[in-house]
């Protein structure tokens, strides 16, 4: 079975510069990750 997102965007905003979705990264160590992962644990 295929899953399929419910949108897809072409451009995000990441530090106040709009930049093409594929291109966006975070840090492992930014507090946006830190956080999220322990909801999962």
């Amino acid at each position: 079975m295929e899953v399929k997102p419910m949108w897809k965007s072409d451009i995000i905003m990441m530090n106040g510069e709009l930049m093409p979705f594929a291109d966006a990264h975070i840090h492992p160590l930014s507090l946006a990750v830190t956080y999220a992962t322990t909801v999962f644990e």
